[in-house]
């Protein structure tokens, strides 16, 4: 599995894969809820659902972003392009209405679930590929982490970037105040590779890298 997302009732795991497909399971017996979800045409890197449960969204290295509902297994709408290489990270804003993801083409994209269709201009800025992103918690920030060894900070409704780039050792973890950019404690030691991922806390007050 390359990904792996509870629903936010805590009933259904969801599971993305390098066999294409996206699988939904339940969590107390380790048994699947259906017969494997396809559509993709290639490595499914990761998946979220929606804050109300009713969307699941996959992003591919076949470039698109897919939205399925977790009841049925089936396909919402058509697949989300807009991508020009693998998608590597999705994530839906705390009150569901948008949805954004990010690229091997270096870019990120906002998109509306419900239409299915790229809001505004790509954010540009990092200068490799984007492994994560994530909104805050009241989503008047999405947070991205790249290939390029920074973390970037954008105004999801502008597109603008919200000061400058964190920037730090690629081996180590970093917890950061995003309101003044800098690092609350000392790096977190002990990884062996680059870290490849954002995350904020529930208050939204501090950004993990």
């Amino acid at each position: 599995a390359t990904s792996v997302c509870f629903s936010p009732d805590g009933k259904m795991l969801a599971s993305g894969s390098t066999d294409h497909t996206v699988r939904l399971w339940d969590p107390w017996t380790g048994s699947q809820l259906s017969e494997p979800i396809t559509g993709h045409d290639d490595i499914v890197w990761f998946i979220c659902f929606s804050p109300d449960g009713k969307r699941l969204a996959s992003g591919s290295y076949d470039t698109t972003i897919r939205l399925w509902d977790p009841q049925t297994c089936r396909q919402v709408g058509e697949s989300l392009t807009g991508h020009s290489s693998s998608v590597y990270s999705v994530c839906f804003s705390a009150d569901g209405k948008l949805l954004t993801s990010g690229s091997m083409d270096n870019i990120i994209q906002l998109w509306d679930p419900e239409t299915r269709v790229q809001v505004g201009q790509p954010f540009k800025g990092h200068s490799g590929i984007v492994w994560s992103v994530r909104f805050s918690p009241d989503g008047t920030l999405l947070a991205s982490g790249s290939h390029d060894k920074t973390i970037r900070l954008w105004d999801p409704w502008t597109g603008c970037q919200a000061g400058d780039p964190l920037t730090g050792d690629a081996l180590s973890a970093y917890t950061w105040d995003h309101l003044t950019g800098s690092q609350v404690r000392e790096p977190l030691t002990g990884h062996i590779f680059s870290v490849n991922s954002v995350c904020f806390s529930p208050d939204g007050r501090l950004l993990a890298s």
